[in-house]
């Protein structure tokens, strides 16, 4: 018998095609594992340099980066390619998108404080929103039903769990029972809405109230952005928010009677453009506020929080007072408007009140009034002590001319919020930024909050001024 041809390299018409790839496949594997092992034991014996390994890693490394940089570059390349252009900034269509986000976020003007972003726990509560309604109604159903008899007769799933009643029986509940989920509804998340502040544009209180609206069902507690985002493609959460609030501005900019074109325009560019200028202001703000943290040794973050407790506590007397004038009542919304205080080396006596230099005498009588309207309103024992002590005051004194930082003034307040002298020692420019109104005659307010809140103050059975102004105003 010829065994010339026994060698198994020289038979390749033996095998078929798929049992000869495998076994090459099998060959090359088992050669990567020698050579892994080989490579192992060499660098044991200090036998390969590591140097070289390390800068086959570094040169490895390096040309992940430049593939990185090179597709940064071809995405920024396919962006402005496919992107439309935008109008000016100052373009009345960009202003009025722009305008329409400051006031759904409360924003007054461009040195107001920008609201925090996001929580870790409001974006989650955002993320698992149906899964929660999901729940919700899961839970409902399996809940004992007093028309309907045990849980147990309303299953989930549709399977009998009674047998005195068959599956159409039970498909019956469970429909009955979802019907009347449905009618009840779900609880929606709780929002937190923003200070009602006033617009440059004609723009209602109940436009905003439908914005927060669609906001709350979509599973946002608050209007607000994740600053830091690169861009909208970069945060879920932004993309949405600026969903939400261009569905919103285009529903009320149709009843506006302008350019219906406008919103033919890339309005989410204009949105991205303005959250770019936004991320910059953001990082100032952070920046500013820790540097004023770091050089006040006697608790600033204190000092804010307790102006604007007093702050809520004067809007809502003003509010139950004056219901129907808004006008009136947001001044106090601001905080502001609330003096600062000396703090006492002895915290149980009362802290001394800093008057702001703009403000009014007749301005701060209001104030003060207002705020013996907060504890009057008051009608718990313990909170009115509370309420009592945070008000007290042990002094009163005009802040200082040459103090380095003055109390911020607020913009376009009425003309008599203002001290005379205040305002007049401001150059044109600077009271142009203050833009002050009209009057509104806080003499009569001021009566009419003493009329409320003193006994025997002028004659209690007159109408109330400011109230009969209100009708006017608004």
């Amino acid at each position: 018998m010829d065994h010339e041809n026994d060698d198994p390299m020289e038979i390749s018409d033996s095998p078929s095609d798929s049992d000869s790839s495998t076994c090459k496949a099998t060959h090359i594997q088992s050669v990567k594992v020698v050579v892994k092992v080989t490579i192992s034991c060499l660098l044991a014996s200090n036998e390969i340099d590591p140097e070289l390994l390390e800068s086959k890693a570094e040169l490895k490394e390096k040309r992940r980066r430049v593939k990185q940089r090179a597709k940064k570059d071809q995405d920024q390349i396919l962006k402005i390619a496919t992107s439309r252009p935008l109008p000016h900034p100052t373009s009345s269509l960009s202003c009025s998108v722009t305008r329409f986000i400051k006031f759904m976020m409360g924003l007054n003007n461009a040195n107001s404080t920008l609201p925090a972003p996001p929580s870790d726990d409001e974006v989650s509560a955002w993320t698992n929103h149906i899964a929660n309604r999901e729940a919700q109604v899961a839970n409902k159903l399996s809940a004992p039903s007093k028309s309907n008899g045990p849980a147990a007769c309303v299953s989930t799933t549709g399977a009998e769990t009674a047998p005195c009643l068959s599956r159409s029986s039970m498909n019956f509940l469970r429909a009955q029972k979802l019907g009347e989920i449905r009618n009840q509804g779900l609880a929606l998340v709780k929002f937190t809405s923003s200070p009602d502040v006033l617009s440059d544009q004609p723009i209602s209180f109940q436009t905003k109230r439908m914005c927060e609206k669609a906001f709350q069902l979509k599973g946002i507690s608050r209007i607000t952005f994740e600053w830091n985002a690169r861009s909208l493609a970069a945060s879920r959460w932004n993309n949405t928010t600026a969903l939400v609030l261009i569905e919103s501005w285009s529903s009320w900019y149709k009843t506006q009677m302008i350019n219906p074109k406008h919103l033919e325009e890339d309005i989410q560019g204009i949105i991205e453009r303005w959250l770019r200028t936004m991320r910059g202001i953001y990082r100032k703000q952070i920046d500013s506020k820790e540097r004023v943290e770091a050089r006040s040794p006697r608790g600033l973050p204190q000092h804010l929080k307790d102006r604007k407790k007093i702050s809520e506590r004067r809007y809502a007397a003003a509010k139950a007072i004056f219901p129907k004038n808004s006008s009136f009542t947001i001044l106090f919304k601001d905080v502001r408007t609330v003096s600062d205080y000396e703090d006492n080396v002895n915290a149980t006596l009362p802290r001394t009140r800093i008057i702001p230099q703009w403000r009014s005498q007749i301005f701060t009588k209001v104030a003060h009034q207002l705020d013996e309207a907060a504890k009057q309103l008051e009608r718990d024992r313990r909170k009115r002590a509370n309420l009592t002590n945070l008000l007290r005051r042990g002094g009163i004194k005009d802040e200082a001319g040459e103090a380095e930082d003055l109390m911020e003034a607020p913009e376009r307040f009425p003309a008599d919020c203002y001290n005379q002298a205040y305002l007049d020692g401001l150059t044109s420019l600077e009271r142009s930024h203050l833009k002050p109104k009209a009057a509104i005659g806080l003499e009569n307010f001021f009566d009419s909050v003493c009329k409320k809140t003193t006994n025997g103050h002028m004659n209690t059975d007159e109408p109330t001024v400011a109230n009969t102004r209100a009708s006017v105003q608004n």
